[in-house]
């Protein structure tokens, strides 16, 4: 978790960032990018984590992310 603002952590190096913009281009009206494996978790921003997902979906996800983001905190604590 630390280091979740230097973008060094957790950039990837195999997409170029006109790539990811890309992917963020092409997705469909109403539909949202998701990293699969959350930055605060150690995931990267990289074509390959990202995902497009319903809102509905998104929104669903981001309650579990935010719960395994809450339990990493604590066991570093």
């Amino acid at each position: 978790l630390k280091g979740l603002h230097d973008a060094s952590v957790w950039l990837c190096k195999c997409c170029t960032p006109a790539q990811v913009a890309n992917f963020y281009d092409d997705v469909w009206p109403s539909y949202e990018v998701d990293h699969a494996k959350a930055l605060a978790l150690g995931g990267l921003h990289c074509c390959f984590n990202l995902q497009v997902l319903s809102p509905e979906q998104h929104k669903a996800k981001t309650k579990i992310d935010a719960r395994l983001i809450a339990a990493a905190r604590r066991a570093a604590n």
